[in-house]
């Protein structure tokens, strides 16, 4: 069976926090304190005669300041929002704030209900609890953050809910850096957003609009620098969907105090550097023993390790957010990160005599990392890249399953990506991916011996490239007893009374990268007896699966398209006698900027051929240009089913015989299998 599989590559740095686990009582200084608002704060007041909207909750006032004039950063946050309905009651009415424990601490200055004038304090001690948060424990890693949760009484529809607090520290591994995304828009509308950053005059600031056309002030007090934004009245931002991983949608504020890529490179060298350690003993032996083989066959076989035989975790606490454990660590507790397993290889293969260095990538922005300023908190994921006989090679540890030998293995195209080496002063574009290299090519044959016996369905899917390690971790995972009864149940919702005639079968050619699926059913009901004529239809379900309408067809955002992919689905109809079959158009290619689709349509003697292929050109379709796109997937959808039909076949006299004797023995056959 064909399918559109997709790997999802989880970034190993710290992500969201969005889950709530293992809850604690917890006492003040802990974890938090409550303390008045720092004096350098300038107070902002909600509009709260701002009228109400049909939304369950209005968000009155967004405050973020932050001040970095001291050794210890701090960030204030205030928010006010308006509760509207029982709705917003219900998914309002707790506060939730993130930190980091080894080195944050949360200070909550009020916490206040507002209700027909009066000012209800909810600040209470015994109302506090301090949870554990692991968002990514589904994946593996674990990064010991806590949530401070305040779940607020007596909140009724009209309240607004008005509270603020300060986050003290900062992670020493960022090595005194700083980097900041405010954002300065929601999915609802804002009263008012206001952004504040205080710094020493000696240690000025880059900032960068995103998505915005606001403008930020500065001004000079003393020995300090201000940055300022200040918005009022902000409209919510739709997402439309179906977009580019890249793509931000929301307008920002990107704050850091790097000046270059370069020094970028710089911090992430010493981290890596400081993450080296000692080389194990039995680290050492593994590499003794790597040397005595062939250099090419020494380097296959580290990646293959690194790969397959540490697995992956991650212990991502305090500094080992971003600072990577030793090899000998990994090497010996066979488990560890993105950043882990890249120093583990990188390590190995120096030790080899090849040139290799880690890469950090951002399985998000992607090729758009370029377009921000110059920082660490882009990257969510790391890689390793070498250099053998003249080539470059860029591979991900955290990929399994892949193909054997240096020209067989899938790498992903993460765009823009820092080389963590001395000489890196700017960011270094990955190769692009050709369709070729990840493609589908599905091969459904259609024997019919007559007009009334069924008709022997036989499918051949053969995937390469990242389609082929897709399809082995889905057998590794699920099993093929398991696949095969899903693709069954598939086609046959598709194949009303469809029959298994033989086992699935896999081939797996791991050095080509390539896997080929096999199956063979029976269609009792391929034919459509009406009036003395056999009618039948084809159907490309694959074809289909890449021609998808987006949700939301009128965009002011890109339409992301699945790829690079290289499909094709052949539909090939054996008949049990030739056919003078006629097709005014025998091929139609449908194509754009974006994307070609190709439909071609033949007949020789007793076969039937028609053949879907599809290829993407290019990622993503600008707004200006997804009008035309959706005419064009429009116009390839139409060419989706095709139906056709052979006259008089039932106008021989024995035929109903000989339709009762068909029938006859596929009850025989049916009881014989059961």
């Amino acid at each position: 069976m064909a399918s559109m599989y997709i790997k999802r590559i989880v970034g190993c740095f710290l992500g969201q926090l969005i889950l709530l686990l293992a809850l604690q009582p917890a006492a003040a200084n802990d974890y938090w304190m409550v303390s008045e608002a720092p004096t350098w704060v300038e107070q902002a007041q909600p509009d709260l005669a701002r009228s109400p909207s049909t939304e369950a909750v209005d968000f009155l006032l967004a405050d973020s300041q932050v001040n970095l004039t001291s050794e210890s950063p701090v960030q204030y946050r205030h928010y006010s929002y308006r509760i509207n309905d029982s709705l917003g009651v219900e998914e309002n009415s707790d506060i939730e704030i993130g930190f980091n424990p080894d080195f944050e601490t949360i200070i909550l200055h009020h916490v206040h209900i507002l209700r027909d004038n009066k000012v209800i304090d909810r600040l209470k001690a015994e109302d506090i609890r301090v949870t554990d948060l692991e968002p990514d424990a589904s994946s593996r890693i674990y990064s010991g953050y806590k949530q401070l949760a305040l779940w607020l009484k007596g909140v009724s529809a009209g309240d607004v809910v008005d509270y603020s607090y300060s986050v003290k520290g900062h992670n020493p591994v960022f090595a005194g850096h700083v980097s900041y995304f405010f954002d300065l828009g929601w999915s609802l509308d804002v009263g008012a957003v206001n952004v504040r950053v205080i710094t020493k005059r000696e240690r000025p600031l880059n900032y960068r609009l995103i998505n915005s056309d606001a403008s930020v002030s500065t001004s000079s007090h003393g020995s300090e620098i201000e940055y300022r934004v200040a918005l009022k009245n902000t409209a919510a931002v739709i997402d439309e969907g179906d977009g580019p991983q890249w793509e931000a949608i929301y307008p920002y504020l990107q704050v850091s105090d790097f000046d270059s890529w370069q020094q970028v490179a710089e911090w992430a060298v010493a981290l890596f550097e400081r993450g080296k350690g000692k080389l194990s003993p039995d680290l050492v032996e593994y590499i003794q023993e790597l040397k005595l083989q062939p250099r090419q066959q020494a380097i296959e076989n580290a990646i293959a390790f690194s790969q397959e035989k540490v697995r992956y975790l991650g212990i991502e606490i305090a500094e080992n957010s971003h600072l990577p454990h030793s090899p000998a660590e990994v090497f010996e507790n066979r488990y560890g990160d993105c950043k882990d397993k890249s120093l583990l290889l990188v390590t190995i293969l120096n030790q080899l005599g090849v040139e290799a260095n880690p890469v950090l990538v951002s399985t998000q922005q992607t090729k758009s990392v370029g377009n921000y300023l110059p920082t660490y908190g882009l990257f969510n994921h790391a890689i390793a890249t070498f250099s053998y006989q003249g080539q470059r090679y860029w591979v991900d540890p955290t990929m399994t399953h892949q193909g054997i030998g240096l020209d067989s293995y899938f790498q992903p195209d993460y765009g823009d990506a820092l080389i963590v080496s001395k000489q890196t002063d700017s960011l270094t574009m990955m190769p692009n991916v050709a369709p070729a290299q990840q493609s589908i090519a599905v091969t459904q044959q259609y024997h019919a011996s007559d007009y009334l016996s069924p008709v022997v369905w036989r499918i051949r899917s053969e995937y390469r490239g990242r389609e082929a390690e897709s399809m082995r971790y889905q057998f590794a995972r699920a099993g093929k007893k398991r696949l095969a009864q899903d693709y069954f149940n598939y086609y046959a919702q598709l194949n009303e009374g469809l029959e298994v005639m033989s086992d699935l079968t896999v081939e797996d050619d791991r050095v080509q990268n390539r896997m080929v699926i096999s199956e063979e059913y029976l269609l009792p009901n391929f034919w459509k007896l009406d009036d003395g004529n056999a009618n039948f239809g084809f159907y490309a379900d694959l074809a289909d699966s890449y021609l998808k309408l987006p949700q939301q067809v009128n965009r002011s955002q890109h339409l992301g398209i699945y790829g690079p992919i290289l499909m094709s689905q052949k539909m090939e109809l054996w008949l049990p006698e030739h056919i003078n079959f006629i097709w005014e158009d025998e091929q139609k290619v449908i194509e754009n900027d974006f994307i070609r689709y190709t439909i071609d349509l033949s007949a020789k003697y007793r076969k039937l051929i028609l053949e879907h292929s599809y290829q993407t050109k290019l990622e993503s379709v600008p707004p200006s240009s997804v009008s035309e796109h959706i005419r064009v997937l429009r116009e390839a959808r139409e060419y989706l089913e095709y139906s056709n039909g052979v006259n008089n076949v039932t106008s021989d006299p024995s035929y109903d015989e000989v339709k009762a004797l068909v029938s006859h023995i596929q009850k025989q056959q049916k009881s014989l299998r059961q």
